[in-house]
């Protein structure tokens, strides 16, 4: 037996051997092959190392066991290449296998299920994809899992939760799905949990909370929603949590105080709702609360500090906190970033702040606070960045502040800090990075010293009160990229080593009072230039090349200044990143030698351009066609008074991405083009052109018209019917033109429009009821059409906002509805020149805001109303009606109170006035009868034609410059048929001028009647026609000038008066006119409208006969003619008024009798 045994241990042994050398040998072979399959080793460690003649075991990043085998693969961040091979399955005693940081791609082979012994697994950091195998949950003794940064796709299995030894399972940036199993709760030794930048979804698994062991717990960038559990109490050893980036909302629960242990609590970016419990301000190991970006409410606890020993970061930044800012935030002494920035934070800037001596960054910014900066922040002496802008501080700006030698960022924008900018700005801060104090009250210079921060590489002392120069030392800041001083009122010229610096990208100087020229030499570069924005100075000169061949620039702005010179039609050759060209108001000449070789074509290389702005410069050509290859990039196009010409290319309805097209002011002709698809279109600008043609109907497809102004152009036709489809619609201006028709009703269905112009055409027909849709109309100009009928009545309360209403120069006629009187905004109302009838409402005097009131030229009668704006209103404004009266300064009768004087009137008349009249008509008949027998002896000088005015050749042009433009201030009567205006004509010589309203029925035939009956008549006290106008569009009749007005101006004024030798003088002047005419001619002539308005008064007192508007030539065999009564309504003899041989004796009488004697 003892031999049996001795012989049978060596052979035992020899077995064990054989055995692990075949093992050993094996972990080679698989090794071996694993090498042969990296395809990539740039760091070339396996050439010297891993081969067959050396032991494995001393092989780089391999470990073995005491009996040779291998252990441990630890291959970290060599940057290998390849696959992971199946064979490393058979590395059976593996407990370590470590391959992160290199480039492994494919899926992971199951073969790896049968390590066993495997404790560690690390293959972050590669390329590995796939999903996650479930064969990892056969790992029983794996602790340590890391798949972090990989491809690694699809959901995660319930599997995986068996490995019940897992310590760490990182599963961070990948791409898995899903939600998080609640298998999860089977891993009770799990500590570190790291699911981040994922696309994980659905709550969170109320299983989780049972994991007692927990003590980091990442769920950050992925899309968990659901709430934090109360349960959250439970998880006393977590030490972080990370829900940033999540959907996770609700209120943090207040059990979260019981994790004695939590040091980083990041919720940033979640949809966190509610107060913060103040719980979480009791744990003292808390060393970063971040919270911001969520919609957190309610206040901070005063004592927020009392146990925060430890605490470095509170962000509680773009929330709804408010309250004021705890005095207690003195006591967190360890703080290094406080944000409280976009919150609803009230009161002052607690002085406490000041203990936070610890403070690197300070951000307050965009709250409600009040107040100065505290100067206790001159404490802080490692603070680093100080960010309190957009809160309306107040104060001048603490001189300490400056004292801070560690500060690289002074952010203080939008507030009304005041004071001035210390002269040695820079002899602390020699760390500034950055300085910010645009939009303050700052007063003074900027300071020369600013030039010795030489780290400065931000500056924007921008829409301040800052003057002086700009200090040369700036073109000393070697790191200097954005400098912005716009808004200021800077004078001198522009440091020209500015234009020579290498860093700089932002030069934005607008808006102050520079001069001078910019440098011209091609030696200054401006290799990295963004944006530079001069407008609206005093600069001159040329433009330099450093700027228009600054291949970087993105936006050129240098509007509103007095540049000069020519732009090539290469400019936009070397310029293919910009965006952003403002060019307007300047001297510019632009080149154009043809539409495809100008200037304007030249742009079509930008193919990002967005805004495009050339209004008043010269570029006098036409738009090119290819300016249709803007279309996916231009967005605001202002060429007003740019000269162009010729038609609007039909290539500009390409440009889809257009918000506002404004051509403005030039000499376009031809029709608008098809603009339906410019889908974005807010503001389209066409006035003062020569378009013709009618208003397109695929207008009606813009879906954001804004504003739409296409007055003073040659346009025709009706107003599309359509137009109701602009809802968005807020200014619409079509006056100006030839529109005609009725004006659609659906227009008044815009019932947002704040402005409507539809002034100078010939719309007619009567204007609908629906007006009154426009409920929040601020100004409507329906003059200078054809309209009729009624003023509508629904122009009432409603429109509460409206401040400028005119219908005038049309033939509206009824009464002025009361409801006028309820516009409580209205400044200016003007209904003159119409047919308007009846009294002026006494409810308008309620309009407090009116200050003008024209509703002169009309049929109203009546008193006019005394209080409110009437007040203010001048004689003009009421002339030319048929019976106003009311208070001396209006130049009007006074009105006549008949109830109380009936009877005693009747006496007086009888024996007083009737006697007198009687004397007075008996001398006026005994004159005439003598001058007629005068006449009669003198038959022979009588007929005797007195010479004609000279005759003259009169323009249209000239009337226009004689009578200022036909202006108001020029207009001196007006009658049924057009107005007559004083004009002096180039040679000194005075005339009236009386122009035919053509919009008003019988205009036409009452100048043909004039023309006919004044052509071949000349008598002393007829008004003699110098020359006459006439075309298509416009009819004028120039007159003798009569410089003492009308008769009824001397009849009826206060101030004028006519004694009674003045009125038998003209009543025989007048006599005489109409006896030469009745019976002086071989044609008679029956004036048919003879009131003292129509006669005229020269230098001498003479009487004239006017207006033969509606006068009648009689011929032979109409002596005897019945025929219509066509005078103004007024007193007329007794007698058939129909027989024409009475009327001729009637006009005498009735004229004698009515204006002088009544």
């Amino acid at each position: 037996m003892a031999n049996t045994l001795s012989f049978s241990v060596p052979i035992l042994l020899t077995a064990l051997l054989c055995m692990t050398v075949t093992c050993f040998n094996e972990d080679q072979s698989v090794l071996l092959q694993f090498k042969a399959h990296i395809t990539s080793n740039p760091l070339n460690v396996w050439p010297y190392n891993w081969s067959s003649a050396t032991s494995v075991c001393h092989w780089t990043g391999i470990s073995c066991g005491i009996n040779g085998r291998v252990t441990a693969l630890n291959l970290p961040n060599m940057n290998l290449y390849g696959t992971i091979l199946p064979s490393l399955g058979k590395l059976s005693l593996l407990s370590v296998l470590n391959m992160s940081g290199n480039s492994f791609h494919g899926h992971l082979p199951s073969e790896l299920a049968n390590l066993q012994r495997l404790e560690l697994m690390d293959l972050s950091h590669n390329e590995l994809s796939g999903g996650i195998p479930p064969w990892f949950g056969n790992l029983t003794k794996l602790q340590y899992l890391s798949l972090y940064g990989n491809n690694f796709t699809g959901s995660i299995s319930p599997y995986l939760f068996n490995m019940i030894n897992l310590e760490t399972m990182d599963f961070s940036h990948n791409f898995l799905q899903g939600s998080l199993p609640h298998e999860i709760g089977n891993l009770p030794k799990l500590k570190i949990l790291r699911l981040r930048y994922n696309k994980l979804s659905n709550p969170i698994p109320a299983a989780i909370y049972n994991v007692s062991s927990l003590e980091v717990a990442d769920f950050m960038f992925n899309n968990f929603s659901g709430s934090i559990s109360r349960n959250i109490g439970n998880l006393t050893k977590l030490r972080e949590i990370y829900v940033a980036q999540t959907d996770i909302g609700g209120e943090i629960p207040r059990e979260i105080g019981n994790l004695s242990n939590l040091q980083i609590f990041d919720g940033r970016n979640a949809s966190l709702t509610g107060h913060i419990p103040a719980s979480i301000f009791d744990i003292s190991s808390l060393r970063y609360i971040l919270l911001g970006r969520n919609n957190l409410s309610g206040t901070l606890p005063i004592d927020i500090c009392s146990n925060q020993s430890r605490l470095e970061a509170l962000y509680l930044a773009q929330n709804q906190l408010n309250g004021e800012i705890p005095s207690g935030l003195g006591g967190c002494r360890k703080l290094q970033n406080l944000d409280f920035s976009i919150n609803r934070f009230s009161g002052q800037i607690p002085r406490s702040i000041g203990n936070l001596t610890g403070l690197k960054e300070l951000y307050l910014g965009d709250n409600e606070l009040k107040g100065g900066i505290p100067w206790e922040v001159g404490n802080i002496l490692n603070l680093e960045v100080l960010d309190i802008g957009e809160i309306g501080l107040t104060g001048p700006v603490p001189p300490v502040l400056f004292n801070i030698s560690t500060l690289k960022t002074i952010n203080l924008p939008n507030n009304s800090l005041s004071g001035s900018l210390p002269w040695d700005i820079c002899l602390h801060l020699t760390s500034l990075e950055r300085i910010d104090f645009y939009r303050n009250e700052l007063t003074g210079s900027v300071p020369k010293s600013i030039g010795n921060c030489t780290f400065l590489q931000f500056i924007d002392l921008g829409k301040n009160h800052l003057s002086g120069e700009i200090p040369e030392e700036i073109g000393n800041l070697q790191h200097l990229s954005h400098l912005s001083m716009g808004g200021n009122n800077l004078t001198g010229s522009i440091p020209s080593k500015i234009f020579n610096m290498s860093t700089i990208e932002l030069i934005a100087l607008q808006l102050n009072k520079l001069s001078g020229h910019l440098p011209s030499s091609s030696e200054y570069k401006l290799p990295k230039l963004s944006v530079i924005s001069l407008a609206q100075n005093r600069l001159s000169g040329k433009l330099p090349s450093c700027i228009t061949n600054a291949s970087t620039l993105k936006a050129l702005e240098i509007g509103h200044n007095s540049f000069s010179g020519f732009l090539p039609s290469s400019f936009g050759n070397n310029l293919r990143l910009l965006e952003w060209l403002s060019l307007q108001f300047n001297n510019l000449s632009l080149e154009y030698s043809g539409p495809e070789h100008s200037f304007l074509s030249s742009l079509m290389n930008c193919r990002i351009l967005r805004h495009l702005s050339i209004e008043s410069t010269t570029y006098g050509g036409v738009l090119p066609a290819s300016i249709g290859n803007l279309s996916a990039s231009l967005q605001y196009f202002y060429a007003e008074s740019s000269q162009l010409k010729g038609n609007i290319p039909m290539e500009i309805g390409n440009l889809s991405r257009l918000i506002a097209l404004f051509l403005a002011n030039n000499d376009l002709v031809g029709p608008i083009p098809s603009l339906g698809r410019l889908q974005r279109l807010e503001g389209l600008g066409l006035y003062g052109n020569k378009l013709q043609g009618s208003i397109p109907n695929d207008l009606c497809e813009l879906k954001m018209p804004y504003d739409l102004s296409l007055h003073s152009n040659l346009l025709d036709g009706s107003l599309p019917a359509c137009f109701d489809n602009l809802t968005s619609l807020r200014y619409l201006s079509l006056g100006s033109n030839k529109l005609s028709s009725n004006i659609p009703s659906t227009l008044w269905r815009l019932s947002n429009m704040l402005q409507v112009d539809l002034s100078s055409n010939f719309f007619s027909g009567p204007l609908p009821l629906d007006v009154g849709n426009l409920k929040v109309v601020i100004s409507m100009d329906i003059s200078r059409n054809r309209l009729s009928g009624n003023l509508p009545s629904t122009i009432n309360g409603d429109l509460n906002g409206l401040t400028y209403l005119s219908f005038a120069e049309n033939a509206l006629q009824g009464h002025i509805p009361e409801s006028f009187g309820q516009l409580t905004s209205l400044e200016f109302l003007d209904l003159s020149r119409n047919n308007i009838s009846g009294v002026i409402p006494k409810s308008m005097e309620a309009l407090s805001h009116l200050k003008y009131l024209n509703v002169s030229f009309n049929r109203l009668e009546g008193q006019i109303p005394t209080g409110g704006p009437f007040r203010n209103l001048s004689a003009e404004l009421f002339e030319w009606n048929k019976a106003l009266c009311g208070v001396p300064q209006l130049q009007v009768p006074p009105c006549k109170d008949s109830s109380h004087h009936g009877p005693k009137v009747s006496v007086l008349v009888l024996k007083c006035i009737f006697p007198a009249i009687a004397a007075i008509l008996l001398v006026t008949l005994v004159i005439i009868l003598v001058r007629r027998h005068k006449w009669k002896g003198n038959k022979q000088n009588r007929e005797t034609p007195l010479p004609l005015a000279t005759w003259r050749r009169i323009s249209y042009h000239q009337l226009r410059v004689a009578t200022d433009g036909f202006s108001e201030s020029s207009l001196i009567g007006a009658g049924n048929f057009g107005s007559v205006y004083k004009g002096t004509l180039s040679d000194a010589v005075t005339v009236a001028v009386k122009v035919f309203n053509l919009h008003i029925d019988g205009a036409f035939r009452s100048f043909d009647s004039e023309c006919e009956v004044m052509q071949s008549i000349r008598h002393r006290n007829l008004v003699k026609i110098i020359s006459s106008c006439s075309n298509e569009d416009f009819k004028a009749l120039i007159l003798e000038f009569m410089p003492n007005g009308s008769l009824e101006k001397w009849l009826y004024s206060r101030t004028s008066t006519l004694n009674i030798l003045q009125r038998l003088d003209i009543m025989i002047d007048v006599a005489s006119a109409l006896e030469h005419l009745h019976h002086g001619l071989q044609t008679p002539v029956i004036h048919c409208d003879l009131k003292p308005e129509n006669v005229l008064l020269d230098g001498d007192m003479v009487a004239h006969v006017s207006d033969f508007g509606i006068a009648k030539l009689l011929g032979e065999a109409e002596t005897m003619k019945q025929t219509m009564t066509m005078a103004t309504i007024g007193y007329m003899a007794p007698g058939d008024p129909f027989l024409l041989k009475l009327k001729m004796n009637i006009g005498i009488f009735s004229y004698i009798f009515q204006h002088h004697f009544e």
